[in-house]
């Protein structure tokens, strides 16, 4: 597989990208290390053609420019790196007001009290400026309808997008800076004026072709369930889908069925040149077909508001058609490598979508893995032999996406075969029917014959979903798995589809080695995992204190956990790897592994004779004399929990300045995490 130079090269870009995302070497440093690359390749270029036998020092230096093309690839994306981008206009000061003037680049999913965008800055102060901003707007009884395009001017606050305050918690700063989004900004909608719209903007066309399908979709009456999945399947929109339906797909593993992404534009890949067979026996049909498959699947990506996903799945299947169309014997491997290469090359920032990487993970592991299986089991009946491939196709790329699913998702459905066996074989008749539904809307001309039948397909669909997902038994949650055991899991992967495809000894023990290389893995991850800990964790709602013992946790709380909470905890208690958690009422003091610990809350009571804290807990805004309380209990640490008040929390850092006390606030600081003092565990 990997004697495609395209696939080195390939691996070499990304690896360049990779390694300027991490260590974010400036422009001014790469020119010069670039030109120096590009003269030793030149010099070992003319070396090579004067000798009779080419050595390896060429071939190096030939992936080395590939290195540094990843490299200053990606340097080109980072914000930083361009003069005009606006983190260099603004004063340390966050309180400053500026006037901006930007365009909006994309509308994301509000939420209770706030209209969601991502906008691009083109001026700030009267000064040409450049980069995205996610906008905030308060809904209010007069919310203006921001669309994709529309030019915006308003005074702006530049606000930081803060990083999760408590462990394991999904960051969505991490989230927004990898997709070259650094600051956030809130706004009023009275202070937000419209001067102006693109509307020749390729992006603004495709938003505005998405929502008058959606307007000629909703005078069809389709139910409110069903038409959520059905603006999913053909128009890549999931604002609406429910919570419960969505988990649903997730459990059933056919989440990548509401996405739309590779799988959906493979399969109209397959029905358009199915369809569009007879072209080709006339003169010049092979033109003829993959312009129509070409003008089809990227009119298909406009009509999905140009989504990054679509645009992806569309380039490399347009690559693939290619082959298709004009070298029958192509590799699809090759092909899709191509298009990796290219997507690279246009936006570096792609390699961090989890979409991207499981798109791409599928359709190799589709064909690398799924001909191997496929030689298990040869039926001959006709029938049986369709689904056998079905079923080969579904856990190759299963199993090539699995690590990283477990990574991101820490968890697996089991029953995701019974799921794709049923739904699969019928997506390209629901995607097809789904696809003359829309120009039948279009066109005034869609019968209620047709509506009916395609919502009695999707509500089978989704209820055939419902029963997968109810097997809670199948489904594997709440399995930590790290980033280092995804990638040496996928090593072993890799080295065992080599020594399938060949058996020699070499082989042999490179899948030995790599078996090795996971098991010291797994032996760094539990002799690094910390076995005693307690974490105060920063909760708006009630103190919060938990406990870790190996794979126990004592979790104590003043009241019950709220959903919120729960959510938070899931998430830590799967990356601890906790198997039993004991709640455990919390009283006004607490002793931790000889770490006295008193709470002082809304009564700011804290004379307790005899009684000298190390650790003070400040909850729901005491009203105390901070000065007068620090002289008489002499703590090592005050922790101000998440339910005081924002100016109390300001006051107390302001009074604890110039003392000796360490003061730390987990609105600020994020949770306060201590371990046990030597000898208290003896």
């Amino acid at each position: 597989m990997l004697n495609f130079t395209i696939i080195k090269l390939s691996i070499t870009l990304l690896i360049g990208i990779v390694l300027e995302f991490y260590f974010k070497i400036p422009v001014d440093i790469l020119l010069p290390i670039g030109f120096l690359i590009f003269l030793i390749f030149v010099s070992l270029y003319l070396r090579s053609q004067k000798l009779k036998f080419p050595d390896i020092f060429f071939g190096v230096s030939f992936f080395m420019m590939f290195l540094f093309l990843g490299v200053f690839t990606a340097s080109l994306q980072l914000p930083y790196t361009h003069a005009k981008h606006y983190a260099h206009t603004l004063n340390k000061e966050s309180n400053n007001l500026y006037t901006l003037t930007a365009t909006v680049a994309e509308v994301l999913k509000p939420t209770s009290n706030y209209e969601r965008f991502i906008i691009f800055a083109t001026n700030l102060d009267r000064r040409n400026t450049k980069g995205k901003i996610l906008l905030n707007l308060r809904k209010d009884i007069n919310s203006k309808s921001l669309e994709v395009g529309d030019i915006l001017v308003m005074p702006i606050q530049f606000q930081d997008i803060k990083a999760p305050l408590n462990p394991h918690q999904f960051s969505y700063k991490s989230y927004l800076e990898r997709s070259g989004i650094l600051k956030q900004a809130y706004s009023e909608q009275e202070d937000v004026q419209i001067i102006g719209s693109n509307k020749f903007n390729i992006f603004s066309i495709a938003e505005r072709s998405r929502k008058e399908i959606i307007l000629k979709l909703e005078e069809a009456n389709f139910t409110k369930n069903e038409f959520s999945i059905i603006k999913a399947l053909l128009l890549g929109e999931r604002r609406d889908i429910s919570p419960t339906t969505f988990s649903n797909y997730a459990s059933a593993g056919a989440i990548h069925i509401l996405a739309i992404s590779g799988l959906h534009i493979g399969i109209l890949l397959w029905l358009l040149t199915m369809i569009l067979k007879p072209i080709e026996r006339i003169k010049f049909g092979k033109f003829y077909s993959f312009m129509i498959i070409l003008i089809f699947l990227w009119t298909f990506a406009l009509i999905t508001g140009l989504a990054p996903s679509v645009v992806r799945a569309v380039f490399m299947f347009s690559i693939i058609a290619v082959g298709i169309q004009f070298r029958r014997n192509t590799n699809i491997t090759n092909s899709v490598f191509i298009s990796l290469f290219f997507l690279l090359l246009i936006n570096p920032y792609y390699i961090y979508q989890v979409g991207f990487q499981l798109s791409y993970l599928a359709i190799l592991g589709i064909t690398s893995i799924q001909p191997l299986l496929q030689k298990l089991w040869k039926p001959k009946n006709q029938v049986i032999l369709y689904f056998w491939k079905l079923l080969t196709v579904s856990i190759a790329a299963q199993l090539a996406v699995l690590p990283l699913s477990l990574f991101y998702f820490h968890q697996f459905p089991t029953l995701f075969f019974v799921t794709n066996i049923v739904i699969l074989p019928f997506l390209g008749i629901i995607l097809g029917l789904g696809l003359v539904v829309i120009v039948l809307s279009l066109l005034d001309l869609l019968p209620t014959i047709l509506i009916y039948l395609f919502e009695f397909i999707i509500l089978q669909m989704n209820n055939f979903v419902t029963f997968i997902s109810s097997f809670q038994a199948f489904v594997i949650k709440d399995v930590s798995f790290s980033i280092l055991l995804c990638l040496t899991t996928y090593l072993v992967l890799f080295t065992l589809i080599q020594l399938i495809l060949k058996w020699t000894p070499k082989r042999i023990l490179t899948f030995l080695f790599s078996i090795m290389i996971l098991q010291t893995s797994l032996i760094f991850e539990k002799a690094e995992t910390t076995p005693f800990k307690a974490i105060i964790f920063h909760s708006t709602e009630q103190s919060l204190i938990a406990i870790k013992k190996h794979q126990k946790l004592a979790l104590y709380s003043h009241q019950e956990i709220d959903s919120s909470q729960l959510i938070m905890l899931s998430r830590f208690n799967t990356e601890e790897s906790i198997i039993s958690t004991e709640r455990i009422a919390l009283g006004n003091v607490l002793d931790i592994w000889d770490n006295k610990i008193l709470i002082i809350d809304s009564s700011g009571i804290y004379a307790i004779p005899t009684y000298k804290p190390d650790i003070i807990i400040l909850r729901n805004s005491p009203k105390i004399n901070l000065d007068r309380m620090l002289e008489k209990l002499q703590p090592e640490v005050i922790v101000a929990d998440g339910s005081n008040y924002k100016y109390l929390v300001q006051h107390w850092h302001k009074t604890l300045e110039n003392k000796n006390s360490l003061f730390h606030a987990t609105a600020e600081k994020g949770a306060y995490i201590f371990y046990p003092r030597e000898n208290s565990l003896k």
